[in-house]
This record gives C-alpha cells, sequence and structure tokens, in this order.
C-alpha cells in the first residue's frame, strides 16, 4: 500500500516548464548583449540550477571572476521575479486542487524539485498549497537525497512510497532509491507506458497507484 506520494513541481502541480524557459528571454536588457543563441546553448546543456545557467551565460559574455556573483544573485532575483508572476497568472494544472485534497485524506504528501528552495516556498504560499504537504525539499542536495530523507521521516518501506514526474531526472531518482515512479506525459518527454505507469496529469493518479 501507497503511503507516502511524492511530486515534483513543474510540469506536474503546474505547467510551469515552458514559462520558466521563456523567462530567460525576457529576462537581460538590451546592453547586456544576450544573444537567444547563447541562452538556447546554455539551456541545451541542463545545467541543475538558474544560478549555474547564470555562472555559464556571464562567463561566456566574458565578465570577471570578481564581478559574476554579484550578477548572478541580482539576475537570480530578476528570474524568480518574472517566473512567479507568470505561474501565479498561469494557477495550477485543472484538477489539481482537487487531487491533492483527495490524495491528503489517505497519504502522506511531498515536494521534491530542482527549483531552489526560497523559490519554491514562494511559489507554494502564492498558490495556497502549504496545507497539502508535509514537506517541502528542493536541490540542492539532490532529488535522491531528499526522497530518502522523506522515507526516514515516515519511516516508510521503499514500497509504500512513490514519486510523480514528468522528467528523466525524477525516474532515476526513483529507481536509485528503489521506489515506485509514476511519470506525467507531456510533450517535453515524449514518454511511452514500457518502463512505468503513466498519467496526463495528476487528476488519475489514483488509477496509475492501484496498478504499482
Amino acid at each position: 500500500m501507497i503511503k507516502v506520494i511524492t511530486f515534483d513541481f513543474d510540469g506536474v502541480i503546474v505547467d510551469s516548464n515552458h514559462l520558466k524557459r521563456e523567462a530567460w528571454f525576457k529576462l537581460f536588457p538590451k546592453k547586456e548583449k544576450v544573444s537567444d543563441a547563447l541562452i538556447n546553448n546554455v539551456l541545451n546543456r541542463n545545467l541543475a540550477t538558474r544560478f549555474e545557467a547564470l555562472r555559464a551565460i556571464f562567463t561566456e559574455l566574458g565578465r570577471s571572476n570578481g564581478k559574476i556573483e554579484g550578477l548572478v544573485g541580482e539576475y537570480a532575483e530578476r528570474y524568480n521575479g518574472i517566473v512567479q508572476g507568470g505561474i501565479i497568472e498561469l494557477g495550477l494544472m485543472p484538477g489539481v486542487k482537487e487531487a491533492l485534497v483527495d490524495l491528503a485524506r489517505h497519504c502522506a504528501l511531498y515536494l521534491n524539485s530542482a527549483t531552489p528552495s526560497d523559490a519554491l516556498s514562494e511559489t507554494v504560499e502564492n498558490l495556497d498549497l502549504d496545507r497539502f504537504f508535509k514537506g517541502v525539499f528542493s536541490v540542492p542536495p539532490s532529488k535522491v537525497s531528499n526522497l530518502k530523507k522523506i522515507m526516514e521521516i515516515e519511516g516508510v518501506k521503499k514500497r509504500e512510497v512513490v514519486f510523480v514526474g514528468d522528467g528523466e531526472s525524477d525516474y532515476e531518482a526513483a529507481r536509485a532509491c528503489g521506489i515506485s515512479f509514476v511519470g506525467i506525459k507531456n510533450n517535453f518527454n515524449n514518454w511511452d507506458n514500457t518502463r512505468f505507469p503513466l498519467v496526463l496529469n495528476i487528476r488519475t493518479i489514483n488509477e496509475a497507484i492501484k496498478c504499482l
């Protein structure tokens, strides 16, 4: 029996993957001379955090080491502002709140996202989701470490935990921890159901969990 459900955030709770990518192209003023090609190049490296992406961009622009960290902090804050505003406007994916109300009745719910902790906590509060989740975890350290910590907190067996995500890193984190995985199918991953159960959104997660 599944007792703990852990969710990735982007693409699972909010359809924000596209929004977060587009925010990069709105971030830099013309004076910075940051081309779309440079942004695409850095984003395609799949760096773990927005801070790493910003460091890569300013390094490519030839900014001095002494200035890069200040620029990273400044632009990370700007980026967060663009994203938070976009997520508030976008809102939750259809049926998410109703699904969380139902799932929270019989399972402990957690978030495990690559979004920085301060930004993720701000988003969760803005969307009035605090009451559904017993814990909100982010990277660093890692999604694997977070899953292990959640299992330790709840004192559950591996077979009693499922991770729900929409990215390959989510699936690999679940595999590394020996727990079940349910995938959210979207245009970014183009998954089929040969490796794990797939759903289009968390409204139908209960049916997938019954098959585990």
